[in-house]
């Protein structure tokens, strides 16, 4: 039975039992205390525990995200099977499969044979440490409240709900407040923004975008060289990008991206 998650303690036992059951176990759930705290208290958690794995679901703007941690590839398809006889899921599901490619495959057939396909593949790129850059161009400036409402309707226009991470309201006021988000305005509207995260001596390049009507006008090139002044501490930058967009990670790679060998193939099906 699909259950909602009430407790963080709760659900890290769940994922405790499953890792102890075998040592063939697979998962596509990393998600730090913070964030597991942030979906319980937005009540967007729930799960199905089965004897041998874990099956994680978060609801997100109107469809679930799937999360799996399971024993082996045996009872990771179990519990796919247990979870489409259930009225508790239904609508557009979604699964992000994180790995080598050739650890992936596997994975993703257990996926196919549930009702899954494959949407995307997205890349991971890295950089080390960036040298200090030269400033100029358009102003940039850190975010604040009175931006949310703003960067919320121009990252909704950009993105892809299902393939991209799209922020909620809160995650893009707590990234303001943190001052890892810097814009560029366009009159009265965004022209550009960037958004970014770090953990320890790695830097998540969450977001860059620039706005259609704001092009050829320096505001990407400002935005990531403030980035890396501003990360000046980080020893690595990482990012994920769609693998078959040339243009984005020939842009990437003019400022010293390369791609290493992570992949997130996102799945998709509907009950």
């Amino acid at each position: 039975m699909i259950q909602a998650v009430r407790n963080r303690a709760e659900l890290l036992d769940g994922l405790e039992r499953v890792r102890r059951a075998g040592a063939g176990a697979v998962t596509n759930w990393f998600a730090t205390p913070e964030r597991i705290d942030y979906w319980i208290g937005r009540n967007s958690l729930s799960c199905l525990q089965a004897e041998r794995a874990l099956l994680i679901l978060r609801r997100d703007r109107g469809f679930h995200r799937v999360y799996h941690s399971a024993a082996d590839l045996a009872a990771l398809s179990a519990v796919l099977r247990s979870a489409s006889g259930g009225p508790a899921v239904n609508g557009i599901l979604t699964a992000d499969l994180v790995g080598r490619p050739q650890d992936l495959e596997p994975v993703a057939g257990i996926y196919r044979e549930n009702g899954f396909a494959d949407r995307q593949c997205l890349v991971r790129l890295i950089r080390m440490a960036a040298e200090e850059v030269a400033m100029s161009g358009p102003d940039v400036e850190f975010a604040g409240p009175a931006d949310v409402a703003a960067i919320a309707a121009f990252l909704d226009r950009l993105l892809d709900p299902y393939t991209d991470q799209i922020p909620e309201d809160d995650e893009i006021r707590e990234a303001a407040a943190r001052g890892n988000l810097i814009l560029v305005r366009h009159g009265e509207s965004v022209g550009g923004l960037l958004m970014f995260e770090t953990m320890g001596l790695t830097s998540h390049l969450r977001y860059w975008y620039v706005d259609d009507g704001a092009r050829n006008q320096g505001i990407g090139a400002c935005l990531i060289r403030r980035y890396f002044r501003l990360c000046s501490g980080s020893r690595r930058f990482i990012l994920w990008v769609v693998r078959d967009n040339a243009d984005a990670i020939a842009k990437y790679r003019h400022y010293g991206f390369r791609e290493d060998a992570l992949v997130d193939r996102i799945m998709i099906g509907r009950r």
